[in-house]
């Protein structure tokens, strides 16, 4: 379990080495950006694959005496499997352009002691809009929480009024048990759902009272914009199954 205060990879490299986040440009100043990679790294951006690796492959080159960690973020297979589904024919064809570029313009040359770790932030779960239990159409309640669910459809968090929480465990549990593991929140926490280690505050206070699990292809979902088609995209990801939380790490030396 990550706290708020743990140290940033960046942080960690060695002190001569020298590090660098190539990201979309729109995602180099962003919230979430600053939190992982913090200021301790120097942000790049790019327009598409090709250039990502070649941003990657100069770099190296130019501080080829000099320790240096670099991470590229790539977005489009994770564009793709939501729209998509993480098995078909469109994703396929995007690791494909991936791959393409990863060895043209980068894996083909010679770089002498680099690392390359190739990896993933999460896997993906296919689901259709019959699998959707829609929380609008459980006004009831909806009036004993104290805002709408919080978390990803796939690992929903509740929020209790005070002195309600018996009234939702019961109503969760009778209306989603079938579908969904039901689970307070410090029950979650201690049987590790969310890792090891003692979450923050932060944390805490973002768990809610109750975790909602979904079993198999099921989701949870709450519409912000009722005059929107309800359901969402094919591929989803935050749940427990082995597709969303087993990732690849493919070590290749250059």
């Amino acid at each position: 379990m990550v706290s708020a205060q743990q140290a940033r990879v960046f942080s960690r490299r060695p002190q001569r080495g020298e590090g660098y986040s190539i990201l979309r440009p729109e995602y180099i100043d962003s919230t979430l950006t600053k939190m992982s990679r913090g200021t301790d790294c120097e942000g790049i951006g790019y327009i598409n694959s090709p250039d990502m690796f070649v941003h990657a492959r100069q770099l190296l080159k130019a501080r080829h005496e000099k320790k240096s960690l670099i991470s590229m973020y790539w977005d489009k297979t994770d564009s793709s499997s939501h729209a998509y589904g993480y098995t078909s024919d469109e994703m396929i064809a995007e690791v494909a352009n991936f791959d393409f570029s990863l060895f043209s313009e980068l894996l083909d040359y010679k770089l002498p002691s680099t690392l390359v770790l190739i990896t993933a932030d999460h896997g993906f779960m296919n689901s259709t809009p019959s699998k959707m239990v829609c929380l609008n159409d459980h006004p009831a309640l909806m009036d004993m929480l104290v805002l709408p669910p919080s978390g990803e459809t796939r690992m929903s968090y509740l929020h209790v009024r005070n002195g309600m929480f018996d009234h939702v465990m019961a109503y969760v549990e009778d209306n989603f048990g079938k579908n969904f593991h039901v689970l307070p929140s410090p029950t979650a926490i201690k049987n590790g759902v969310f890792g090891p280690g003692k979450p923050c505050q932060m944390a805490l206070d973002a768990f809610g009272d109750i975790v909602l699990v979904p079993k198999k292809d099921w989701y949870m979902y709450y519409d912000f914009c009722p005059e929107k088609p309800r359901g969402g995209p094919i591929g989803r990801h935050g749940g427990m199954s082995e597709e969303e939380m087993l990732v690849p790490l493919i070590p290749i030396r250059l």
